[in-house]
């Protein structure tokens, strides 16, 4: 009989051990995240390298295509670099607006000639400009959609009140390229009609003329 007692008992805590008692808890966690409206808008300009595509921040408000180099076998002036200029909403997520024109020097050295000043020599790219990613050196990856109901390609001379809504840069940015038209008849976009270039046609002097940009962000 005591002998059937202690094989029960070694059966009854063996079953002891096989199933421990066990607690469970539940928990319901509220994850969030705030991203802060946009509180203003900002212009970024950044010069081009004209064969590496390398963007340099430009600070202050001059923005010079010197030095202009003679390519003789074209017979015209072209500078190493065009211009980018960002339009962006600032202090948080927006979309920005903007309203540009252009103003020639009344006095360019062309005047009283059959040729233009820096306004018809020059021009302005509209596209609205998304961020990608980055690629394996950590450099930004942006995509431009060209904003055809803009040009896409205006002369400066023929920019006056051209006006950019926030709808049209909804999901990104306004990204406009000034550049020096180059007579290339297979430019993509298309030199727009009427354009001229820099060459020994001209008067010798400096081009100049004013480029206004008014944005906001919203």
């Amino acid at each position: 009989m005591r002998k059937k007692l202690m094989i029960l008992g070694l059966v009854i805590g063996g079953l002891l051990v096989l199933a421990p008692v066990t607690f469970a808890v539940d928990q319901t966690f509220t994850v969030s995240a705030s991203v802060p409206a946009a509180t203003g808008a900002g212009i970024i300009v950044s010069s081009v390298n004209t064969n590496t595509k390398q963007f340099t921040s430009v600070t202050g408000s001059s923005l010079s295509f010197d030095p202009m180099t003679f390519t003789p076998n074209i017979n015209i002036y072209l500078p190493n670099h065009y211009f980018a200029i960002d339009v962006v909403a600032t202090g948080g997520a927006g979309s920005p607006s903007a309203n540009i024109t252009y103003t020639e020097s009344a006095n360019h050295p062309n005047v009283g000639t059959t040729h233009g000043g820096l306004g018809s020599k020059a021009t302005i790219t509209f596209a609205k400009t998304t961020f990608v990613g980055k690629d394996q050196n950590g450099n930004d990856i942006t995509s431009d959609a060209l904003m055809g109901n803009h040009g896409p390609k205006k002369l400066l001379k023929n920019i006056s009140g051209e006006a950019i809504t926030s709808t049209e840069t909804s999901g990104g940015w306004l990204r406009m390229y000034l550049g020096v038209n180059t007579g290339d008849v297979n430019a993509v976009p298309a030199e727009p009609a009427g354009s001229e270039v820099f060459s020994n046609a001209d008067k010798p002097g400096s081009y100049t003329g004013t480029l206004l940009i008014s944005a906001t962000a919203t």
